[in-house]
């Protein structure tokens, strides 16, 4: 949820989050994690989340959560250090979870329709 507020525009720390857990998820299992911005009042910015199975859709955990805008310096500190391109969003990932270039989106990045993307098979 967080990368969902910073993709909106809102450079923001988590002040509560609450998840629901509705099914258990085994180990490696696929997953795909949609997260959104629900709603903004003054400083606040609330958001929504939940992660299906990718084979299946079933639904695991939803998630709901209210973030406070950090101040310019910070803003402007944290957009230098993770905004990557002009339509993407990315986390600092190690160099051994990054994607080929053939293979799609990075581990953790918002597409610029705010769907989130799954993140790739990695056979070791």
């Amino acid at each position: 949820m967080a990368w969902a507020t910073a993709y909106a525009g809102f450079w923001a720390v988590t002040g509560d989050i609450r998840v629901r857990f509705r099914q258990p998820l085994n180990v490696g299992e696929q997953t795909v994690v949609t997260g959104r911005v629900s709603g903004t009042r003054g400083r606040i910015v609330t958001t929504s989340a939940e992660m299906v199975l990718d084979r299946n859709q079933t639904l695991i955990p939803t998630a709901t959560a209210m973030f406070v805008k950090v101040g310019a310096d910070a803003e402007a500190v944290w957009r230098a250090r993770y905004v990557r391109a002009a339509n993407t969003v990315q986390a600092e990932s190690r160099d051994d979870l990054r994607s080929p270039p053939d293979r799609g989106p990075e581990r953790n990045s918002v597409s610029q329709s705010g769907k989130g993307s799954r993140a790739p098979d990695h056979d070791h």
